[in-house]
């Protein structure tokens, strides 16, 4: 609609197209308005051709409408210095904490096609079961109460056992019998020690009298029935299936795994980092001397550094759940099980599409993804959790997890007859 002889411009809409003026040829523009940035000026952008003194025109059908003048561009002399701050105000940005507008605003996660993030129940990356991996228990303490007839013979056996060494009248060790001795098998670069204690110093009620600590991996273990044997008869079976486990390691061993390219996650527990330069080394997960916990780590470093053995895979991943506590030997299985259900593993990446989200993964594995999680509310941690797509590393290794456990057990518990 014209208006003494002047366009006129719509309101009420975001945006409005203008057609060339009669005689102006393919002479266009197109000017945009955006309710988001209010203080931007509107945009104009030219055809082809573009005139000395455009004209505008508005849509015909609408109502609303101003008139408006002939827009004329600034004049600018080359001496000139173009304050472009005053054509262009800028809206002070205000720092936001990492995808808070994502939690605001989207219900979906933000992910791109090349993420390896994924909002379904899919396992985001190849089960672990495809990659190689074995099973072992690191470690070993058993605590058992010999019987009157077992106790005077162990009393007189103890004593011949090669490392004995008397604590009655010193104020050394927590026992007052102890003996330490090597069990390493033939080949094994590193040592392997069986410990034996016998009468505590502080006997607390329900304590045991005798107590058994070795690594069933690295010992031989035809040395180690004949030496527990020798204390009473039939100890090693009495010990290792009447007695009660104080502590456990359970190692699992993943070849070609990068501890760096991965995040671990449990609800509720502090988490330790150990990094050198920017590569992680070792994490900690939960209190170390709580009744479960996980140490990660880089086994290809840790063999290096400390045994000069050099690596046989690019990478090798040491996932080590340690259990504490007083249970019977009998529940072994089905605690070592629990307890890796409790871990989560979900993929980290360096090349997400949204800044927001990347700082967000950065705090996750710089920090803990516990301690990104807690400046969030329950609500929003629970949307990003569900982001995260987290796994339990039990239904990460799949069926062989349950098979390998039990051949730990067994293999604690009843060393085959080969080996002794």
């Amino acid at each position: 609609m014209r208006i003494n002889g002047a366009m006129a411009l719509t309101l009420g809409s975001t945006s409005t197209t203008t057609t060339p003026a009669k005689g102006q040829g393919k002479a266009g523009f197109l000017i945009s308005t955006s309710h988001n940035r209010p203080n931007t000026p509107p945009s104009i952008q030219s055809s082809n051709c573009t005139p000395s003194i455009p004209v505008i025109q508005s849509h015909s059908h609408l109502n609303n409408t101003i008139p408006l003048v002939p827009v004329i561009p600034p004049i600018v002399q080359p001496s000139d210095h173009l304050n472009t701050t005053q054509l262009f105000p800028v809206t002070p940005i205000t720092p936001v904490n990492p995808i808070n507008n994502l939690l605001k605003d989207n219900s979906t996660m933000p992910v791109s096609s090349n993420s390896t993030l994924s909002s379904t129940r899919i396992p985001p990356i190849t089960p672990l079961a495809l990659h190689n991996f074995t099973l072992h228990a690191d470690r070993l303490s058993v605590v058992y109460t010999p019987t009157p007839q077992q106790l005077s013979s162990l009393i007189v056996n103890i004593k011949t056992i090669p490392g004995y060494i008397n604590n009655t009248n010193t104020g050394h060790g927590s026992y007052n019998h102890f003996a330490s001795i090597s069990v390493k098998p033939d080949g094994l670069s590193r040592s392997s020690t069986l410990v034996i204690q016998f009468d505590p110093k502080n006997k607390i009620k329900g304590s045991s009298p005798l107590r058994i600590e070795y690594n069933p991996s690295s010992a031989d273990m035809a040395l180690v029935v004949s030496i527990l044997d020798s204390l009473f008869f039939n100890a090693f079976n009495l010990t290792h299936v009447n007695g009660f486990i104080t502590r456990t390691d359970l190692a699992c061993d993943i070849q070609n795994f990068n501890i760096n390219d991965y995040l671990f996650y449990r609800p509720r527990v502090k988490t330790t980092f150990s990094f050198h330069g920017d590569s992680l080394e070792t994490l900690y997960i939960g209190n170390m001397r709580s009744s479960v916990s996980f140490c990660i780590y880089d086994k290809n470093k840790e063999q290096l550094v400390n045994f000069k053995i050099e690596p046989l895979h690019p990478h090798l991943t040491r996932i080590e759940a340690r259990l504490r506590g007083r249970f019977p030997i009998d529940q072994l299985h089905t605690r070592l099980v629990k307890a890796l259900d409790s871990l989560f593993i979900t993929p980290y990446t360096t090349h997400s599409d949204d800044y927001y989200w990347q700082k967000f993964l950065d705090h996750c594995q710089r920090r803990g993804v516990n301690k990104a999680l807690s400046g969030y509310t329950t609500n929003h941690q629970r949307k990003l959790k569900k982001w995260l797509n987290l796994f339990p590393l039990s239904e990460l290794l799949g069926d062989r997890l349950e098979i390998g456990v039990g051949e730990v057990v067994s293999s604690v518990l009843f060393p085959s007859i080969t080996a002794l």
